[in-house]
């Protein structure tokens, strides 16, 4: 972008301010009009983000992830374990974000409010830098008051400003590391660069746009500069990085970089940036023109005879540094957008180039109408007055920025039904499963399965082993299920237990799901038949009281036992059912016999090969000792008091327990 300044000289990037004419200052007033078409969006920036860092709920999918491993940090919980089959935590980051939190919630607990206002803070920072970064290239205020208007105008950026989450601090890490490499490029100092591009990238470790322009811009100046900044930014962030994975024992790389590798799909990077495009036409195409008049003007000085050192000096002056960072961005962007799973924050990269590159358009024609004969400098305010009527149709173009996120956003409403679920949950015992994972830390348990858009692609990858958690929705362990609409979550085999076994009680901004008394299929499949005579019952399975399977049952309680059974044959009488519960000696703790089956009808009326459930309630007794008992059970026929069992067989021999079938265990705990 160095044709856009008058000469380029490697040894001087900087101009001084020169005196201001009228027509100065007539195009300082176009371009501060411009800024103020803005305001507002500023206001709309400031409703918006101000609403979310005091929501006391969490509002992102993504939140509830990063609290989670905020509050196990900040209770000494290794975040980056390899995850075993009973759990799975998130940790997608690397870890400043969380450590930042951490001391927040040593005296909050789990809370959303100080890591949002991080978030807000850093993305008014951005707006700063960005107008110091024009300022120190124009040596005009406002086209640098207009770049940082436009960043907090973004739709984008007013979302997820006010979000618990790594994007702006990381972002505005960057964008510091890129004021101070142009800052102080002259000097030695220009290596504290560093430091911002380090955090950034302990931040979020895709947080390298920035820190990857400046790298290159140094080594087009002076390679030896460029290799002594490159190497000390790579020990800056490689010696800490695998330092700390090799006390993890390879738990950082494997939650940073290995867990992220996500299928990569073309049309999502179309349907981001054609998102972004619809609304910011008029900015990418100013943001576009500026870089692309400034490549021509470029080439066609150095095909006149400037050659390639004039190329370099371009390429190494303020304006190429921007040029730089632009092209870095939009080329990480059109990578980044097309991972599964990704959202509009992933185009946050390329945001604060387009809020450069117009401003600093706008300010070289400014400061070009200080030396230019008249005629030219009316072609200079003419470009000056095309870009200020892009930004006028870009006033006209803007969209509600609630609608770059579909949620059910903070009012009292949505306060009220979040109150209730909250409630809910700490009248429910046992373990609950919620995708909001707030809801879970605020009533005081852990959070067991974490980020269930991570561990399907890491299921079905052969990287996590959803076994555990596949056997935890067939068992009904959880007393809640709580989910987001329509995220991503589970494998198939996890989909079909949740389908069976789990029934929608209620569906807001959240959906909530109970557990069935009577699953779908059987909890435990098992394959037995009993026979007497000609007349023959097929038993397929057997299903336990919700949660049972995973915590026992307590003395006191009914048991329920739900056998699936069908007819083989039209069956000529009518049978009993029993379950008893039996411990390791024989002796029978209790049990539950229905004269007439607990299907509801007699047998004599089920149709051959059709499904019937036998739902069997078996009190415990209340001073019933705490142990392991069988499950015995069975069918007989009662001629005149005489009982008169079917006789068993089943496909495994160790299920049979004299005239009965034993196919498992239940455990009686303490209250």
């Amino acid at each position: 972008m160095a044709a856009l300044a008058e000469e380029v000289r490697p040894d001087r990037y900087h101009r001084p301010r020169l005196p201001v004419s009228r027509l100065d200052f007539a195009v300082t007033g176009v371009i501060t009009a411009g800024a103020l078409l803005l305001l507002p969006r500023l206001a709309t920036f400031w409703e918006i983000t101000t609403s979310l860092v005091h929501w006391p709920w969490q509002f992102d999918f993504d939140e509830g992830h990063n609290l989670n491993a905020t509050v196990l940090l900040a209770h000494g919980t290794n975040i980056y374990q390899k995850n075993s089959p009973e759990h799975f935590i998130s940790a997608p980051y690397t870890p400043l974000f969380y450590v930042a939190n951490a001391p927040f919630t040593w005296l909050m607990g789990p809370t959303f409010g100080p890591g949002r206002l991080l978030s807000a803070l850093a993305t008014l920072s951005i707006a700063a830098l960005l107008a110091v970064i024009v300022y120190s290239i124009t040596r005009r205020w406002s086209p640098g008051l207009l770049a940082g208007a436009l960043w907090l105008s973004i739709s984008p950026v007013i979302v997820w400003a006010g979000f618990y989450k790594q994007d702006m601090p990381a972002l505005a890490l960057q964008v510091a590391g890129l004021a101070w490499a142009l800052r102080y490029c002259d000097s030695n100092r220009r290596y504290g660069a560093v430091l911002f591009f380090a955090l950034a990238f302990f931040t979020k470790q895709s947080a390298i746009t920035a820190a990857c322009a400046v790298s290159l811009w140094l080594l087009l100046r002076d390679w030896r500069t460029g290799i002594r900044f490159v190497a000390l930014m790579t020990a800056a962030i490689s010696l800490p990085f695998f330092g700390a994975d090799l006390l993890l024992h390879g738990g950082l790389s494997l939650h940073v970089i290995g867990y992220q590798w996500k299928p990569w799909n073309p049309a999502y990077v179309g349907h981001l940036l054609g998102r972004l495009w619809s609304e910011y036409w008029p900015t990418i195409i100013a943001s576009g023109g500026v870089l692309g008049c400034a490549s021509v003007l470029t080439l066609l000085r150095g095909l006149r005879g400037k050659g390639v050192p004039f190329y370099l000096a371009a390429l190494g002056s303020p304006w190429g540094l921007i040029g730089l960072y632009a092209l870095a961005s939009a080329g990480w962007v059109c990578i980044a957008t097309g991972i599964k799973g990704g959202n509009y924050n992933l185009l946050l990269d390329c945001v604060p180039s387009l809020a450069l590159l117009a401003p600093l358009g706008a300010g070289w024609l400014l400061y070009r109408l200080a030396g230019l004969p008249l005629r030219l400098r009316l072609w200079a305010a003419a470009g000056t007055v095309l870009l200020a009527g892009l930004f006028i149709a870009q006033r006209t173009a803007f969209d509600d920025p609630r609608s770059w996120y579909h949620a059910n956003w903070p009012g009292a409403q949505q306060e009220q039904f979040m109150q209730s679920l909250s409630d809910l949950i700490s009248r429910t015992p046992g373990d609950i499963y919620s995708e909001d994972d707030y809801l879970v830390l605020h009533s005081g348990r852990p959070v067991l399965y974490d980020d269930p858009s991570t561990f399907p692609i890491l299921a079905e990858s052969g990287r996590w082993d959803d076994s555990v958690f596949n056997r935890a929705l067939r068992d009904r362990r959880f007393g809640l299920i709580i989910l987001w609409p329509g995220s991503g979550r589970w494998t198939s085999e996890g989909y079909k237990a949740f389908e069976d076994d789990y029934k929608l009680a209620y569906a807001d901004s959240l959906e909530t799901y109970l557990p069935k008394l009577v699953p779908d299929e059987p909890q435990y499949p098992i394959s037995c038949r009993l026979q007497l005579g000609s007349d023959a019952i097929l038993i397929d399975g057997y299903s336990l009281s919700p949660g049972v399977a995973g915590r026992g049952v307590r003395p006191g309680e009914v048991l329920h036992i739900a056998l699936t059974s069908q007819a083989a044959v039209q069956l000529r009488r009518s049978y009993a059912s029993f379950v008893h519960i039996i411990d390791e000696s024989g002796k029978v703790l209790a049990g539950r016999d229905e004269p007439a089956t607990g299907a509801g009808r007699p047998t004599t009326e089920w149709s051959p090969g059709k499904r019937v459930t036998d739902d069997i309630a078996v009190p415990v007794p209340a001073d019933a000792p705490p142990g392991r008992y069988r499950l015995v059970l069975g069918m007989y026929v009662n001629d005149g008091g005489k009982l008169t069992p079917l006789v068993p067989a089943c496909a495994d021999a160790g299920q049979l327990y004299g005239d009965a079938i034993a196919p498992g265990w239940v455990n009686v705990v303490r209250p």
